[in-house]
């Protein structure tokens, strides 16, 4: 029996074919699965009371993020941090990524913010203290 024939050989060669799939998926990973975006609050529509909001996340496989048309900058690790002023009612921000092979993902973010409850009381009895002090 001539040794390239034996089971050795065999299980060796089928190995070897494993191992170099295992790295084929490892080197491709990054265009099989694409830019990934992952916002650390979106859950939905979320209401909030405050209007200033800040929105943390992180990118995978990313060249270039943008939100809204504007662009985001993450550090080495891909997490980002943006602070937003909030308009009453519904706000929506679309964050656009794509990667260095030309696939692009989006993520949107919805905020509904309602501005608390002011007390209307309170300026019209400061109103009425000003006008009797003046006569």
């Amino acid at each position: 029996m001539l040794p390239h024939h034996s089971k050795f050989t065999k299980y060796l060669f089928l190995a070897f074919v494993i191992i170099v799939l295992i790295y084929a998926y490892y080197e491709a990973r990054n265009m099989l699965y694409g830019p990934q975006i992952v916002l650390s609050n979106a859950s939905g529509a979320i209401t909030v009371h405050d209007e200033r909001i800040e929105i943390k996340g992180t990118a995978k496989n990313v060249v270039e993020i943008t939100l809204s048309g504007r662009p985001v900058f993450i550090n080495d690790e891909g997490m980002f941090t943006e602070r937003l002023l909030l308009t009453k009612g519904l706000n929506r921000f679309t964050f656009e990524a794509k990667d260095k092979f030309g696939h692009a993902t989006q993520e949107i973010l919805e905020v509904v913010y309602q501005p608390p409850a002011v007390d209307e009381a309170s300026p019209i009895e400061t109103d009425t203290i000003e006008e009797q002090s003046l006569e």
